[in-house]
């Protein structure tokens, strides 16, 4: 494969996974702000619910921009998008590049080059989503405070954040493997 055959990012046919972002916290604090208004809470509680959601709108607005400006938009429907890794290629070679870029193969020499750039875009695309799942958390704790239920609310946030980042260091550890028999095939890249 030529450098043009992987070029970083590509074009994401249909939404991206952080233009939705966008739409959903607006939504989201949209929702939040009502539910404060509607039950008589306090004031404070319907400062804190919106003031979350306007952070949580900046954050995926930032997102968004952020990915943009560094060829990262991540598609809504993966399965759908023309910038699925490779689409040029046959499928059992991408089958295989996958595989081995999971560490369920060794790395053959041949494929050394891709398998690296995989996962240098896999953790591109990963670092450009971060701001999305922040403000995920602030509309999930903006819903809760305006519901009435804070305490729930951070409960669920720190257990979505503690999957998220058992899952975010999980697979840095495979990668960083997989990198490591990547180099020693192929030792004369980087």
């Amino acid at each position: 494969m030529t450098k043009e055959d992987h070029a970083p990012g590509g074009k994401v046919s249909g939404p991206s996974t952080q233009s939705m972002m966008i739409v959903s916290t607006v939504f989201g604090g949209l929702l939040a702000a009502f539910a404060a208004l509607g039950d008589g809470v306090t004031g404070v509680t319907f400062g804190v619910s919106v003031t979350l959601a306007v952070v949580a709108v900046v954050s995926a607005i930032v997102g968004w921009q952020r990915a943009k400006s560094v060829d990262a938009l991540s598609p809504f429907i993966s399965w759908g998008s023309a910038d699925y890794p490779f689409p040029q290629i046959a499928p059992d070679r991408r089958r295989l590049l996958v595989r081995q870029m999971v560490g369920r193969q060794p790395v053959a020499p041949e494929n050394a080059e891709s398998v690296r750039f995989l996962i240098r875009r896999k953790r591109r695309r990963a670092t450009a989503l971060m701001p999305s799942l922040l403000a995920m958390f602030l509309i999930l704790a903006a819903l809760a405070i305006a519901a009435g239920y804070p305490g729930w609310g951070l409960l669920g946030a720190v257990l979505l954040l503690g999957v998220l980042v058992a899952a975010t260091q999980y697979e840095k550890r495979r990668e960083d493997r997989v990198l490591r028999l990547a180099d020693e095939v192929d030792p004369h890249e980087e």
